[in-house]
């Protein structure tokens, strides 16, 4: 009996003891000085915080054509080496990437042809999208070679627009018909064919010239440099940028300015507003990303001249034109990016 008795107090001793810790140890944690509540009622708004460069991939559309592969590896370059972000591409049609873009899938495009684009003016109308910067024009249109209107020997120095063509006419004699020049279109398939076929006759060249389509896209390359690397006088339809525009100096037939067919294209570096949000730094280097069209030709000419991938003529880009790329990007940027493509 007398050894429950001790049991039994042993028991309430220690819960004495365990109780009268947890008090002191309240009373310590409230005995510390309250701060004093500010005065002051004005709420703060926080800045929204940028995502990491290291745990953000930037991803481009890539619609698969040469020029926009070329400015996408460019702008890859210069993010991963310069900003620290990865990169990658969604690749697809121009409708593919353009609903990827508008979704936030896809976070900017380096080549956006935004002329009559329905799809793109309500996604810039909705403020999914933003017009970053203007890249270059594409151009379409008949050309003559250069040397042909430009230099000592320019044959036809006075040759600068369609309605010009009628008095050189003997210059573009039709070799199956020796009574009138020959005028190469676009082919038939083609939207430029029926605009090209209307300048025919709207500027009666029908009465002085033979119009033709070719047969294929090679087949028209491959007669614009037949006739160039012989120096011979050409007439015809062709587009920029593209190599052969880098490989050959050629020059755009003017038409009347209220009838003209072939205005230039403005050609757009696209981005999502979640670009804008999360790496601003990215989206002010696109702000600042200006090529032109020769430009753009002359390094798809090099790319193909030299059986290069996009990337590696995207190395030689930045090797090459220091003086182009370094305006994008701030000073340390640029030198990182130096530094890393050595």
């Amino acid at each position: 009996m007398l050894q429950k008795i001790k049991t039994k107090r042993h028991h309430w001793g220690t819960l004495i003891l365990i109780l009268l810790l947890v008090i002191m140890t309240a009373c310590s944690g409230s005995s510390s000085t309250p701060s004093t509540p500010s005065t002051d009622n004005t709420k703060t708004e926080e800045a929204p915080a940028t995502t990491p460069a290291s745990s953000r991939t930037i991803i481009f559309g890539d619609a698969g054509w040469d020029s926009v592969r070329f400015h996408t590896s460019v702008a890859q370059k210069i993010i991963e080496h310069g900003y620290g972000y990865r990169t990658d591409t969604i690749t697809g049609s121009s409708t593919d990437v353009l609903t990827g873009l508008s979704s936030g899938d896809i976070d900017a495009l380096m080549e956006l042809w935004s002329k009559n684009n329905d799809d793109y003016q309500a996604a810039l109308s909705a403020g999914e999208v933003f017009e970053v910067s203007h890249n270059f024009d594409g151009q379409e249109g008949l050309y003559v070679p250069t040397y042909l209107i430009a230099g000592a020997d320019a044959l036809a120095p006075t040759l600068t627009s369609l309605l010009d063509l009628p008095q050189y006419w003997e210059l573009f004699k039709d070799p199956n018909d020796s009574s009138k020049g020959i005028l190469t279109s676009a082919l038939d398939s083609w939207s430029a064919h029926g605009k090209i076929a209307a300048s025919f006759e709207e500027y009666q060249l029908n009465q002085s010239f033979n119009y033709r389509n070719p047969p294929s896209d090679s087949a028209l390359a491959n007669e614009i440099s037949q006739a160039l690397e012989a120096k011979q006088p050409w007439v015809g339809y062709y587009w920029e940028p593209t190599a052969l525009m880098g490989k050959y100096d050629m020059t755009l037939l003017q038409e009347p300015a209220d009838q003209n067919k072939f205005p230039p294209s403005e050609v757009l570096v696209a981005a999502h507003l979640n670009l804008k949000e999360s790496a601003p730094e990215v989206f002010d280097f696109l702000s600042n990303y200006v090529t032109g069209s020769q430009l753009t030709s002359t390094a798809l000419f090099y790319m193909e001249d030299n059986g290069l991938s996009a990337d590696d003529t995207a190395i030689w880009f930045l090797q090459n034109y220091e003086d182009v790329w370094t305006k994008w990007v701030p000073n340390d940027v640029a030198e990182k990016i130096k530094a890393a493509i050595q």
